[in-house]
């Protein structure tokens, strides 16, 4: 799954917070174990980067016919939160067949 989003002006790669949640928008996110972010992410020449989340790392969050949302933002310790790049994937009903990603926000 790629994901292509933009930081918000002042911030870095270092910043950035990444969750995801099997229950859908407003659910608990939790972080995605075993990734990191910056040797998955390569900034793109008009100030964008674009992230790879590797499906064996979406395979325990991912069964039959489920979906799972992956959230990209910036928090604040003031408690402000940027909006988040915000995409889901589905693991599709057989082998990956029928498998979709899509951008929600």
């Amino acid at each position: 799954m790629e994901i292509f989003w933009r930081l918000p002006a002042g911030y870095q790669l270092g910043d950035v917070v990444v969750e995801t949640s099997t229950n859908g928008l407003g659910s608990v996110l939790a972080p995605l174990t075993g990734f990191n972010l910056a040797s998955n992410t390569i900034p793109n020449g008009d100030g964008t980067y674009t992230t790879e989340v590797r499906t064996n790392l979406l395979g325990g969050l991912l069964g039959l016919g489920t979906k799972v949302e992956i959230g990209l933002y910036v928090e604040q310790v003031s408690g402000w939160r940027s909006t988040s790049a915000l995409v889901e994937s589905s693991a599709g009903l057989l082998a990956g067949v029928g498998g979709s990603c899509r951008n929600l926000t």
